[in-house]
């Protein structure tokens, strides 16, 4: 990821738009298993690590977190992106997390 412009968006969601781009220029094709995180992150120059975001221990409204197990991301991913769009349409920050490494 190119970290030398001035981008007010958080890093996490410049490689969520860089992967989606790459999916829709055909670099993935439906059904293919992206590289594995590790590697992944590493493409991008970016960290696997998390964070404490600045609301820590006040209540987040407004936030649906989904953990799907990656199957389910490669057979259906019209449905999660439906969901995904619905959820950010009715106003809910959405958070995905993929569980399981199928290699």
């Amino acid at each position: 990821m190119d970290r030398t412009t001035d981008s007010s968006e958080h890093l996490h969601t410049q490689v969520a738009t860089r992967l989606r781009q790459e999916v829709r220029q055909g670099v993935y094709q439906p059904g293919q298993r992206l590289p594995a995180e590790v590697d992944l992150a590493r493409q991008l120059g970016v960290s696997r690590g998390t964070f404490v975001s600045n609301g820590f221990g006040q209540r987040t409204a407004g936030l649906i977190g989904m953990i799907l197990p990656s199957v389910v991301r490669a057979r259906n991913p019209e449905l999660i992106d439906g969901a995904e769009r619905v959820l950010r349409e009715a106003g809910y920050s959405v958070v995905l997390g993929i569980s399981g490494d199928d290699r």
